[in-house]
């Protein structure tokens, strides 16, 4: 078993600075820090090629585009070849993240426009593992809250919410062209953008500042490879029993609190919270959990706790 990568306190700080903006320039966070662009430049390069800063995104706020989150936890009777998984996904259109754990288990977020594609993919999803599937449950999202890394930079929580808006805003070709281009590479850059859609870089420039003044494009983020760091990724699914349903958001708020919560989702159906956590591999999940609902004064919970062990490198959305 290969010994944890250990990050000093400039990873660390570049790190922070990437969850404020991931797409800052190496210019900028060495102005911050009071190095140089020489080193930032090379701590990121180094970050990127030992595979910790696993992928930069852009958090669309998709249902300002009209879609909606579906989420999908199946139980597999067998192990899947990983390979296999991938590319049986990748056959299947809107699927925004997966991922597998050790005990047979894969998760499943989709983007569905109305309840018929929703059912629709559900259904694909299901003949795609046919007969191999021997527990389901589906759930919609509601709305979601994004944190930083703060496990690891130990920096004041920053949060990113996706919910419900009030209307759909419509977009021209270009700006959906421009999300897609950036939706799973945040760092790309505005001239590469150019190059793909034939938009000058200037105003390439301008619709991004408009997509994020709209709300459509809420952040850039890091995904980090947390393994190589020592720690272990757990998906906690919460079902609040009806007479607890008032301590929702006193559940949500300690959730937030607690520096390895990295997305908090509410949902609809069978579970009410979905927390995704990062802890150190010597600290239990279900110690972690029940400090957490303690301190919500929340008991007699049902909760699952899943072990992330593989996030898989499928995106199949486009938006239109």
């Amino acid at each position: 078993m290969k010994k944890p990568i250990i990050l000093d306190e400039i990873d660390r700080k570049i790190l922070e600075k990437f969850d404020e903006n991931a797409r800052s320039t190496p210019t900028q966070i060495a102005v911050w820090l009071g190095e140089s662009k020489q080193l930032v430049s090379y701590r990121i390069r180094k970050m990127i090629d030992r595979g910790i800063i696993d992928l930069v995104s852009a958090i669309i706020e998709s249902a300002h585009l009209g879609y909606f989150h579906c989420q999908i936890y199946l139980k597999l009777s067998a192990s899947r070849n990983t390979a296999d998984t991938i590319n049986k996904l990748a056959a299947i259109p809107s699927l925004h993240w997966e991922a597998l754990s050790p005990s047979r288990d894969l998760i499943i977020f989709f983007l569905a426009r109305t309840m018929d594609k929703c059912f629709n993919t559900y259904q694909n999803i299901l003949n795609t593992f046919s007969g191999q599937i021997s527990a389901k449950d589906i759930l919609i999202s509601g709305k979601t809250y994004y944190l930083n890394h703060r496990y690891i930079t130990g920096a004041k929580p920053i949060v990113s919410i996706n919910a419900v808006p009030k209307k759909v805003i419509e977009l021209k070709k270009r700006d959906l062209d421009i999300i897609n281009s950036i939706k799973e590479n945040g760092r790309i850059q505005i001239n590469d953008i150019a190059k793909k859609i034939t938009l000058s870089p200037f105003t390439i420039k301008q619709r991004i500042a408009y997509l994020r003044r709209k709300g459509i494009i809420k952040a850039f983020k890091l995904r980090l490879n947390d393994s190589l760091l020592g720690y272990k990724h757990y998906m906690a699914l919460i079902s609040l029993p009806t007479e607890s349903i008032r301590r929702k958001e006193a559940v949500i708020r300690e959730l937030i609190n607690s520096s390895a919560s990295t997305r908090i989702i509410e949902s609809i159906g069978t579970w009410d919270i979905e927390v995704d956590f990062i802890l150190e591999k010597n600290i239990l999940p279900k110690e972690w959990l029940s400090k957490i609902l303690f301190k919500a004064e929340s008991s007699n919970i049902r909760y699952k706790i899943i072990r992330i062990e593989k996030v898989l490198p499928v995106n199949t959305v486009r938006f239109f």
